[in-house]
């Protein structure tokens, strides 16, 4: 299986096949094994996958251009 990691856009098969309760579950193990301490890790699991969603869609939403020029 693959392993999730905010820094790298996730394969959008992999990512699709999941539903949104175990896109959470792998996110919420990303930052449990980063030693990542959260007060509330399933909303902040959730926030990611919202965002790994929209990112998803392509251009349909502006998403994806916003976050890469954030990164940048």
């Amino acid at each position: 299986m693959q392993k999730y990691d905010p820094m790298i856009e996730p394969d959008r098969h992999w990512w699709e096949a999941l539903d949104d309760d175990e896109r959470i579950s792998v996110v919420t193990e990303h930052h449990q094994e980063a030693g990542i301490q959260l007060p509330d890790e399933y909303t902040h699991g959730l926030l990611h996958v919202v965002v790994e969603n929209q990112i998803a869609m392509g251009e349909e939403t502006p998403v994806e251009a916003v976050l890469c020029r954030l990164v940048d």
